[in-house]
Order: C-alpha cells, then structure tokens, then sequence
C-alpha cells in the first residue's frame, strides 16, 4: 500500500495538499487520480508517493481517516518538473498550487484525461530530455514584426533539425492565427494551433497529435495551454511580450511570462521574449545582464509612412471656440484627416481610424456645477451611446444602464454636457460629410464575436477605398499593413492614473506606426507630450530613457516589486479590516488607499501596496502572512495597475 499526497483541482478548496491511500503499484508523480472529498469526486494530481511503512509516524498522527484513491490514470499528465514549477509559482504568487496548475491545462484537456479520451505517448519519446543539461539561456528579441517572424521561422527549422519542439506562446487567439500564417509555411504538419477558441473535440485531438507526435512540433497557444507534456520542448518563445493579456485578470493573478522563467530555469531550455517594443522591466533587467540579445536589440524603428502630428487646439476645424452654430457639435476632422480620406478614395486605398473610447462621448458633465455624471452604482464615469436610435449612458466597468434624460445630481441642471470623441461620434460624423464611401466599425459593441469581428475586418480589406473606423481591439484583426492610419482621439488615455500608462500608449502608437504604409497621422490636444515626438522619429531609446528615469525617481518597478491587496464589502468593515492588516504588515512598506473605482454594486473597494526591495521577494515571513488571508482578500502580485 501507498500513501499519496495530491493537489486538488477543484475550485473553492482553498487546502494544496490532500492524503490518501492506494494499493496501485503502478502509480507516478504528475499522474491524474479522482479521489473523494466530502460528497463529490474531484480531480487532483499526485505529487508526493510513499510507501505505507516510511509513513507510519504520518499516519499515527493524522487526525483524519485517510480515504482510498477512487481512480488513477495511468499514464502521468504532468511532467514532474512542472509541478515543481507550479509549486515556486504558487509561492511567487502567493496562491495554491491547485490554482496555478488549472491557469495552465484547460478544463476540457482535464476532463479527457479523467475519460481515457487523451492517447498513450509512445515508447522512446516520453523521457527524451530529463538529462538535458540546464544551461538556462534568456533571450531579448526587439524589432519590427516581420523580422521577428522571419527570425523565428528560421530558428524553429533548426530546432526540428535539433530534433527539438518549440512552444510559441501569444496573449490572444487573434494574434496566433497571425503567427500561425507567418511560420506554418513547410512545416504545416507538425504545427498546432491551442486556444481556447476551439471546440473541445478539435482541443483534444489536437492535444492527442501534439503529445503521440515522435517528429518535433511547434505548438501556437495562449499561457493556459503550457503543460502539455512534450518532453523535447528545446525553446519558449513569448511574443507580443509587452501585451498586457499575459497576466490573468481574475485569480491566481498570475503571469504566464514569470511563469515561463520560472520553467525555463527548472528545465534549462531556451527562453525568448520579443516585441517591437519590450516591457521597461524586462529592457532594464537586460541591461542588468539578466537576458542576451537575441540580435542586437532595435531602438529605432522605420517606417515608409509620412508622419504628421495635428494640434487639435490649432486646428479651426476642431477648436470649440470658433464655431458659430453652438447647437452643432464641434468638428473632429482636421483638414489633414479630411485630405487623406479623400485620397483614399480616389486612390482605391485603405484608411483605419481608431478612436481610444467606445460610444458616443466618453465624458458628460454638468455645464452648471461641472460635476460628472457617474454610474450609480459602481460610480464610475459612465459613457453615452446610441442603442436602437435612442442616447443612453452605459457603464463600461459593471455594465450598467442609465437614462440620457438625467438631470445632475448635485445641482439638478439638465445643462448635461457630453465631451471627447467616442467611436458612434466619429461614425456619425465621417458618414454625413462623406456619404460616398463605405465606412465599416470594428468595436465590441458592433461585434460581439471573434466571427463577426473577423468578416468586418476581411470585409474591410476587401473593399479598396474604404474607412474601418475602430477601437484598440481592431489591430488584433488587421493582419496587412494599411495604407493610411489615423488617430482620431487618444487623449482620454493619458487621464488615467496609471503608472505604466505612457508605456501602453507608446507601445499602441508604436504598432499603429509600424503598420502604417503611406500616411501616419494623430490629433491631439497635447501635441507637447514628449511621447509624441519619440513616435514621430521611431525613436525607442528616448522614451525607455525617460522612462527608466520616472520609474526610478518614483520608485516604480523594476525598482520596486510591487503586491496589491484588494478588500471589498461594507466601508467600515472594509475600513477597519486594512486598519489591522496595516497593523501586521509594520515591517513592511504597506499604504493603504480607496480604489480609482471606490464603489461596485455598494461594495466599496480598498487598495494595500506592498514595496519590497525588487530582489526580496519571495519574503518567507511575509508570505505567510499573505497565504493566511481569507478569500476576501484579493492579493495581486506584480500588478498590472494600481487603479
């Protein structure tokens, strides 16, 4: 008889470790076993095999009856490295590991194990690289997209020559069809594509080739797919590194990218982070010496498209103050913006226009008191649209609907004023002065699916001499370069408090710029922000220096590590129970604040930071303390932002 320590897999057990007994000789770590807990079966994996006499102490001292293991599959689903990795990251993160190892296989790989759905791997390739020297290479790669597809292209046909696999991982399942078109050409046999788009039963044939496969594959997935147990992977590539989509939004918070380090390190293959732009961190550990260049990093990017940056204060078009009908809404084209509409036309190109908001106006307030109008009930700004041909406020952070015929609640005015540009605006404007042409919008509101989104965007493409009028979420859908791009409005972003805010508009200008071909043109009120100068000469280096530099004055990551608590419920329980958190945490540089969004459905929301020095985590006295919370507290190690 053995007694076997397993991690659940099973939501809402807030235990890592479970015990139980078997009298199956044949029984490994990382294999998937059903075991009873309460009134139900769950699934959990094994991590800890002992036989019955070392573990005679173990046993007398349980205060449990320890239960039989209800089934076993044989063959192991994890490879025992991994689980290790899961184990550091569950400490890095400061969650279980149960949470961590369910970030990384999908429910219905899961399931199909438990159902003998999923294929024996062969004899001869499920050991191939457990004696693999560790040599933990770290790999930069900086440059435009096209090159780095065609570097990688390259580098994983000498990896198949290595007989080695490579796992291209992607933030979203739109980028990896891009990927996927780019580097399948010759190799389209042995290259798989895993997100959570598919349907189950392509997931799990697919799952059945990748692992039975005894050529080397290149695997195309988002982070949840990492724990397929290929033995012979050689080589992590994580592209698009600067893409916020890597992190988790809901918990365990974790980062697919530390993560990767973390499995890199324990298995010693390659690892490779690129993008036209990477992440201020990961440019400032490289010149700590923590990551090689991959080819020399590129700090200045080319583009064919001529640039012009439009003062909108400037522009008689757009200035507010010069129009002599007030009843008529100001104008959001500048001459510039109209002239190369026009070419467009007449030269049978393209023109994508993205405005930064969704809806109408993203700003109302009242032209009396100058109070804002907010959602009532998460208080935040809410956003007017048009739906079915009537104005209505709509709250983009808990969905919730509000009259447009609402008078202020401070004053009482109806004087409600709507300012900035959304998107419905803009699509109203651009089809009254220009009637003639087709003008397709790609936003979430007018396209709900990944389908529909797709046939916009194709419909687009193939109608020369039309306008695709989008938010951000359009690039991940443009895969050609465009002829004309435009910035309709993006100055709403830099209101954000949000440390790594100039970051995400450098890095969204940068991907519109490089697609741009022959016109590259943005409207702004603050045509003095620096950012705007970096962009219009391609110049990187610029802004990661004066990044760098407000990153360390401020005392911002990479120099500090950061760990966000989040506390909601009834204020003054809120309140008191950071008050005596605070209190435990006096050894360490802990501020308590209200969210940026304070109140969610009358659940008023709090915020803690932890600074810690950038190398002292994981602090062994502090995790602790972290790991002792109560589900109430929402921990977030290495936040995305602090709002």
């Amino acid at each position: 008889m053995k007694i076997v320590t397993v991690i659940p897999l099973s939501r809402g057990i807030f235990r890592d470790h479970l015990t139980y007994f078997t009298t199956d000789p044949n029984i490994e770590i990382g294999s998937l076993v059903f075991v009873p807990l309460r009134t139900k079966t769950i699934p959990a994996i094994t991590i800890l095999i002992q036989d019955v006499r070392s573990a005679k102490t173990q046993l007398k001292q349980a205060t449990f009856t320890i239960k039989k293991i209800e089934k076993i599959k044989s063959t192991p689903v994890f490879i025992p490295s991994f689980i290790e990795t899961a184990n550091t990251a569950a400490d890095y993160f400061a969650t279980n590991t149960s949470s961590i190892i369910q970030s990384l296989i999908p429910k219905n790989i899961l399931e199909a194990y438990g159902n003998e759905e999923i294929n024996e791997i062969p004899v001869g390739i499920e050991k191939q690289f457990d004696q693999k020297e560790l040599q933990n290479e770290k790999y930069v790669f900086q440059s435009d997209y096209k090159e780095r597809m065609a570097t990688y292209k390259s580098f994983i046909r000498e990896s198949f020559a290595k007989q080695e696999s490579v796992f291209f991982c992607l933030p979203s399942s739109q980028k990896i069809e891009h990927a996927f078109n780019s580097l399948e050409k010759g190799i389209s046999s042995y290259t798989y594509i895993l997100n959570g788009k598919i349907s189950k039963k392509e997931m799990i044939s697919r799952w059945n080739k990748i692992i039975t496969s005894k050529h080397p594959v290149l695997i195309i997935a988002t982070g949840g797919f990492m724990a397929i147990p290929r033995h012979d992977i050689g080589t992590i590539i994580l592209d698009s590194e600067n893409d916020s989509g890597y992190k988790t939004p809901t918990r365990p918070f974790m980062d697919y990218r530390i993560f990767a380090e973390f499995h890199a390190k324990k298995t010693g293959i390659k690892l490779i982070f690129g993008d036209v732009f990477l992440r201020t961190e990961t440019l400032f550990r490289q010149k700590e010496g923590e990551f090689i260049p991959f080819t020399p990093l590129k700090f200045r990017i080319l583009s064919t498209a001529k640039q012009k940056i439009i003062d909108t204060k400037k522009d008689k078009n757009l200035d507010e103050s010069t129009r002599t009908n007030k009843k008529e809404p100001f104008g959001i084209l500048s001459d510039e913006l109209k002239k190369i509409i026009d070419e467009t036309k007449q030269q049978n190109e393209h023109l994508f226009i993205i405005s930064a908001r969704k809806g109408l106006n993203p700003l109302t307030v009242c032209g009396d008191c100058g109070t804002i109008v907010k959602c009532d009930y998460c208080s935040t700004p809410i956003v007017l649209h048009k739906k079915n041909d009537k104005n209505v406020f709509i709250c983009h952070k808990c969905g919730n609907h509000k009259s447009a015929k609402t008078k202020c609640e401070n004053c009482g005015s109806w004087k409600l004023t709507p300012l900035g540009i959304g998107i419905q605006l803009a699509e109203t404007e651009i089809s009254k002065k220009y009637p003639n042409i087709k003008l397709f919008r790609l936003d979430k509101d007018s396209a709900t699916t990944t389908k529909q989104a797709k046939e916009i965007a194709q419909s687009f493409i193939d109608s020369p001499g039309s306008i695709l009028l989008g938010t951000e979420m359009a690039l991940s859908y443009i895969e050609k370069d465009i002829e004309n791009i435009a910035v309709l409005s993006i100055d709403s972003l830099f209101a954000l408090p949000d440390f790594r805010g100039n970051e995400r508009i450098f890095n969204l200008l940068l991907r519109l710029y490089t697609k741009s071909t022959k016109n590259f043109i943005i409207q702004t009120r603050h045509i003095d922000e620096k950012i705007f100068q970096d962009i219009s000469k391609g110049n990187l280096m610029d802004f990661y220096r004066d990044e760098i530099k407000n990153r360390q004055e401020t005392e911002y990551p990479p120099f500090k590590k950061f760990i966000k608590i989040t506390r909601e419920g009834q204020k003054e329980k809120v309140v008191n129970d950071m008050e005596k958190l605070k209190d435990a945490l006096t050894n360490y540089e802990a501020i308590a604040f209200p969210a940026f969004v304070q109140e969610i459905k009358s659940e008023y929301r709090m915020h803690m930071l932890i600074k810690l020095e950038k190398n002292s985590w994981v602090d062994t006295r502090l995790l602790g303390i972290l790991k002792s919370l109560s589900p109430a507290y929402i921990i977030n190690v290495e936040p995305e932002n602090l709002l």
